[in-house]
C-alpha cells in the first residue's frame, strides 16, 4: 500500500526545513554540508512533489508561498520529534551520552531552578545539552501534543492534570510596589490588591494562576499592563500605583533590578507548587529518568538553602 511517507524521501524535508528557513539555496547547503547543486535538486523534488514553488523570487532574493508558510511550523516539529526519536537509547550513560533536553519553562522557574540543574548537568553530563523553551502566550488546548514535542514542562499544579508529573518546589506569593507609591504600606490585603491597576504576566503559568487563586474569593484584578517576561515586571511597576503578584523566591531579586519594594499580603493567598510534567511516552526512557532525577535533586538543594 502507498502512503505518503513512501512517495518522498524523509532526507527531503530535512533539506526542506533547511531552505524555508534560510530562504536561500546556497546557505541551506551550507548549513546542511550539501553542496549548491545537490541543494538546487532537491529543491526541484521537493517542487514537484507538493506542486509548489516553496521559495519565489522577488527583488530582495526568495520569498515563502502561501504552502510554504503552511509547511514551515509542521517541518519544524516533525524535525524536532525525529531527532528526539533518533537520539533515544535504552541505556544511558550521563557522563559519555549526547542528548538534548527540551524543557518547557516560565523564566520565573527557569531563575528558581536553572542554576543548580545547569551546575549538576554540567558535573554530571558534560556532553549533554539543555535547552529552555518559553511557555505558550496563552492557554494551551492540545497538551498532549506538547508534551510529545519537549523532555518536561514546568506548571504549577492547578493547570493541567492527567499526566505524570514531579512536584520540584513551592513557593508563596507577594507583590511589588513602586518605592514612591505612599498610597500603600508594607503589606497589603487581598481586598486592598483590586483597587490598584496591576502589571501581569500573559504568558500562561505561574503568575497567572495567582489572579486565578483571588477569583475563587470573587476578587478581580484590573490589569492595565501584560508582559510575557517575567524580568519585566518591576519596570512595569517602577514610578507607577501599579501593584505586580510575584512568587516571593524571587521578590528581593526583582527589587534589585528596580526601585520597588516587596509588600506582604495579609492574609496570605494561597501559594503554589512547582512540578515538572511529561507524556507518558517517557516514562521508561532511561535519559528521561535520569533528567527527572536531576530535576529532583536540584530542588532538593533549594530547600537546604
Amino acid at each position: 500500500m502507498t502512503t505518503p511517507l513512501t512517495r518522498l524521501d524523509l532526507n527531503l524535508l530535512v533539506s526542506l526545513l533547511a531552505l524555508l528557513e534560510e530562504r536561500n539555496v546556497t546557505r541551506a547547503g551550507q548549513r546542511l554540508h550539501i553542496s549548491q547543486p545537490a541543494m538546487s535538486s532537491a529543491l526541484a523534488r521537493l517542487r514537484r512533489h507538493f506542486g509548489d514553488e516553496l521559495l519565489s523570487r522577488c527583488d530582495q532574493g526568495y520569498v515563502l508561498t502561501p504552502l510554504a508558510c503552511r509547511l514551515l511550523p509542521v517541518l519544524r516539529e516533525m524535525v524536532a520529534m525525529t531527532e528526539r526519536i533518533v537520539d533515544t537509547r535504552w541505556e544511558f550513560d550521563p557522563a559519555t551520552a549526547q542528548r538534548q533536553f527540551l524543557i518547557m519553562v516560565s523564566d520565573y522557574a527557569e531563575m528558581v531552578l536553572g542554576r543548580p540543574f545547569a551546575a549538576a548537568l554540567s558535573e554530571r553530563a558534560p556532553t549533554c545539552t539543555v535547552t529552555f523553551l518559553p511557555l505558550p502566550d496563552t492557554h494551551v488546548e492540545d497538551v498532549d501534543t506538547v508534551l510529545r514535542r519537549v523532555d518536561v514542562v514546568m506548571l504549577p499544579h492547578g493547570f493541567r492534570a492527567g499526566y505524570p508529573c514531579l512536584d520540584l518546589f513551592s513557593d508563596g506569593w507577594c507583590a511589588l510596589a513602586a518605592s514612591t507609591n505612599t498610597a500603600v504600606a508594607d503589606r497589603i490585603s487581598p481586598q486592598q490588591l483590586t483597587t490598584f491597576p496591576h502589571a501581569a504576566l500573559s504568558a500562561a503559568g505561574d503568575v497567572a494562576l495567582a489572579a486565578q487563586l483571588l477569583a475563587v474569593d470573587n476578587l478581580e484584578l484590573w490589569v492595565q499592563a501584560r508582559t510575557p517576561h517575567f524580568l519585566a515586571l518591576p519596570f512595569l511597576v517602577e514610578g507607577t500605583d501599579r501593584i505586580a503578584l510575584v512568587p516571593r523566591r524571587q521578590a528581593h531579586r526583582l527589587c534589585a533590578a528596580a526601585d520597588v519594594r516587596v509588600l506582604d499580603i495579609d492574609p496570605a493567598v494561597p501559594g503554589i507548587t512547582e512540578a515538572a510534567w511529561w507524556h507518558p511516552m517517557h516514562d521508561a526512557d532511561p535519559g528521561h529518568q535520569w533528567l527527572r532525577a536531576m530535576l529532583a535533586e536540584a530542588s532538593g538543594d533549594l530547600t537546604q538553602r
